[in-house]
């Protein structure tokens, strides 16, 4: 199951819908902080892929207090600006939109896996 974290209304849809034609499980989020409630709610999440650049809680502190909460949880970052990866940021790809689909898959089967068949 992966959260989707952006600000982005367009981008989280479109970016969840594709997840979900591949047939992963997503759960949605507006920002850092219902990021970090749905984690908590949601003991079956094992990725966060995360906007960087969003108010309040941005993704490199959304990941770093994820992994406080969860720290086998995997990450995947992705941004539209040209960021640079903090020295304390856990780990994780990163991936700068605009993406290709298959560009977007690839780094999602590396950091999660194949889709479960349930």
């Amino acid at each position: 199951m992966i959260l989707l974290v952006d600000d982005d209304d367009g981008v989280r849809a479109l970016t969840g819908q594709m997840l979900q034609d591949r047939g992963y499980t997503v759960i949605a989020a507006r920002d850092g902080a219902e990021g970090l409630d749905k984690l908590l709610n949601e003991p079956q999440l094992s990725l966060i892929i995360t906007d960087i650049r969003m108010p309040g809680i941005d993704g490199w502190e959304l990941a770093r207090r994820a992994g406080a909460i969860r720290p086998d949880i995997k990450l995947m970052y992705i941004t539209g600006y040209r960021e640079e990866t903090p020295a304390n940021a856990p780990a994780g790809p990163l991936l700068r939109k605009p993406w290709r689909m298959g560009e977007f898959y690839a780094f999602v089967g590396q950091s999660h896996g194949p889709p479960r068949v349930m």
